[in-house]
């Protein structure tokens, strides 16, 4: 069974374009509109019918692993939750970026300025992190990977570093329930302290040089004509 990978995706400062722009996205998820209905396939976001075969057998298109992989950067990805300015998707090992990218791209159409942030965490956790996207491409990003995280929550609680065996790699099998009763407490103060409070220092340093940043690409572009 795949790692669910949760990716939750912000549009800032999303104007009332992108909003309905969103919208239209959103009403191309099939049963989008059935209120029985809580999670939804990613692969309908582009929209795309699959190709059939002479004899009117299904053969590519969404739904099918390459494509689903090439599209969307995951084997399949479920949408679980819809906003005007923000929604979270649920994939398969790992972030679907392509797909957020994709998403993206069609609300900056309408939207040139819009900035958008994903911050996403493998169950396990494997590897938690955030990454920035604006003006066409993802920019800033960090990610830290289970090493690195356990290492920050033994140092941040002394009583679960007691119960780490460093020479196994592994908690000490005698201490390994008693370490996972304090592993959730740790992993969500984590997420807060570190990621999500990096995540935020970039959100408030691209607003505070947005004009700066907004110069410099249109500057580019001139330079490109």
């Amino acid at each position: 069974m795949a790692n669910h990978v949760s990716s939750y995706v912000h549009f800032w400062k999303i104007s009332e374009e992108g909003k309905a722009k969103l919208d239209e996205l959103y009403h191309r998820l099939d049963g989008f509109d059935d209120e029985s209905k809580w999670d939804f396939a990613g692969e309908d976001f582009f929209g795309e019918q699959r190709v059939q075969d002479e004899e009117g057998n299904d053969v590519s298109g969404p739904g099918f692993y390459s494509w689903n992989i090439e599209k969307m950067g995951a084997k399949w990805v479920t949408v679980e939750s819809c906003d005007d300015d923000q929604f979270q998707l649920t994939s398969a090992w790992s972030v679907p970026f392509d797909l957020i990218e994709y998403i993206a791209n069609q609300v900056r159409e309408v939207d040139p300025d819009v900035f958008v942030t994903v911050d996403y965490d493998d169950e396990m956790p494997n590897f938690t992190g955030w990454a920035t996207w604006h003006h066409g491409s993802y920019d800033e990003g960090r990610e830290w990977e289970w090493s690195e995280i356990r290492e920050w929550m033994c140092n941040n609680n002394s009583e679960l570093a007691e119960m780490w065996d460093e020479e196994n790699d592994d908690w000490f099998e005698d201490k390994e329930d008693e370490a996972r009763d304090l592993l959730w407490d740790e992993q969500m103060e984590f997420m807060e302290m570190v990621k999500n409070q990096t995540l935020m220092e970039e959100v408030n340093w691209y607003e505070e040089h947005e004009e700066e940043i907004l110069a410099e690409l249109a500057e580019m572009e001139d330079e490109t004509v």
